[in-house]
């Protein structure tokens, strides 16, 4: 069984239309149909050009965004379903881990000697 297995996944947004005075709203497809699985032992790594999305699928997996569709399993369990405060305690089992733009075009056995990198 995978630790987390995500099917399907989708944030979509309404936002609204510059210069229409009728208050329409266009849907926004942050994530359209992400899948993966990660097993016991992996980290998944998201790459990808800058708003193509990849926030918005930690954020929505941490709750911190609604899912407009799909499904998300920790452990067995739908995430995706529960209430906030049933999620509340497996938040502790999730998390993003953001890495600097910097270091992250250096090679992968160097690494920063001053504190030069870390004023980003």
């Amino acid at each position: 069984m995978s630790l987390l297995r995500v099917e399907n996944l989708r944030t979509h947004f309404a936002v609204p239309i510059p210069g229409n005075p009728f208050f329409a709203k266009r849907t926004l497809k942050a994530v359209d149909g992400v899948s993966f699985a990660i097993n016991e032992g992996e980290v998944l790594g998201l790459v990808g050009e800058s708003g193509c999305g990849k926030t918005t699928v930690g954020r929505t997996l941490t709750r911190l965004e609604d899912a407009t569709g799909g499904a998300a399993y920790l452990m067995g369990t739908d995430i995706l379903g529960l209430s906030k405060s049933q999620f509340t305690p497996m938040r502790r089992h999730i998390q993003m881990v953001f890495k600097s733009k910097k270091p992250s075009n250096l090679p992968c056995c160097l690494f920063p000697t001053t504190s030069a990198w870390l004023d980003t």
